[in-house]
């Protein structure tokens, strides 16, 4: 059904807005929004919880009064279900804008919970969404606060600036088949534990011109401290 759900997103006129606390779905008309309500309504407030948020609003043109879903409407399903929905594990996503090439990504994070994914948006180097199971990554923070930080900030910088060259000479965007696999040294908050990471990346662009770097950990193992120290 989540898959369902991101996938109406991918219709003409269709968006979805991430904010701090709220999850905006903008649909073309008022009768597509009551019709997205009947067949989404018991999925947006758990939908919202995963992602973070704390309200998801259903909004179309000139609307005055969007459709509120706050997720105290998940704990109450939850209660009433035998099987609640949690067997997709959510995702930690920053507050972005998002069309159809990115909500193609976090279909496949959806699709593959176990996988260790995560997306970083190249124009300020910073991660915008994780998956659950990357939170096995993150030492000494939350995955909320993983997606707050920008590369430059926890990758060991000769390791970035090669990364950043041979990702622009080798990926091409959109393509599924471009791949680069990488193994760079990064520090947690703390800048005491380094870890050799191997990820494999690919480049997606999106309905806005924004160039993305997905990315799925395949490896990673404790390292001592590279010396000299330049991050």
């Amino acid at each position: 059904m989540e898959t369902e759900l991101i996938r109406q997103f991918q219709e003409p006129g269709c968006e979805v807005l991430l904010g701090a606390e709220r999850i905006v779905f903008e649909l073309p008309s008022e009768i597509e929004a009551l019709h997205f309500i009947r067949k989404f309504a018991s999925l947006l407030p758990i939908w919202t919880k995963k992602l973070g948020g704390q309200v998801a609003l259903v909004v179309y043109p000139e609307c005055t009064r969007p459709y509120r879903f706050p997720i105290a409407m998940a704990y109450e399903k939850e209660e009433f279900m035998s099987t609640p929905i949690i067997a997709t594990p959510g995702l930690q996503i920053a507050q972005m804008k998002l069309s159809k090439p990115i909500l193609e990504v976090f279909e496949h994070f959806l699709e593959y919970p176990e996988r260790k994914l995560g997306l970083v948006r190249l124009h300020d180097e910073r991660q915008i969404a994780v998956s659950e199971a990357s939170s096995a990554l993150i030492k000494n923070a939350t995955a909320k606060e993983a997606v707050q930080r920008k590369r430059h900030e926890y990758w060991y910088l000769p390791d970035l600036e090669e990364f950043t060259t041979v990702s622009r000479q080798r990926l091409e965007a959109n393509n599924v088949d471009s791949i680069l696999e990488f193994s760079w040294r990064g520090v947690d908050k703390t800048g005491q534990h380094w870890r050799k990471f191997t990820n494999r990346y690919r480049l997606v662009t999106d309905a806005y011109s924004i160039a993305y770097h997905v990315s799925e950990n395949v490896g990673v193992e404790q390292i001592a401290q590279p010396y000299p120290v330049t991050n």
